[in-house]
């Protein structure tokens, strides 16, 4: 399991993984992501976290900003 209260995580060579998060689109009442966003975070030395496309809620906001390191 990743821990991302750490802000940062190690990949498997050691290398600390800056926690990238991408917001998801919505369409009706189903979130969606392009796979290809993920890959290139991946590709970048990141690791990408898809965040649901949150309309109210300031505090739940807030939160995401302290889990993602961008």
């Amino acid at each position: 399991m990743i821990d991302l209260s750490s802000q940062c995580n190690r990949g498997g060579d050691g290398r600390v993984q800056p926690v990238i998060g991408l917001t998801c689109s919505q369409e009706t009442d189903k979130y969606y992501f392009y796979r290809y966003y993920g890959e290139a975070v991946l590709a970048a030395g990141g690791l990408p976290v898809f965040l649901p496309a949150v309309t109210s809620g300031k505090q739940i906001i807030e939160d995401y900003g302290e889990l993602i390191d961008g």
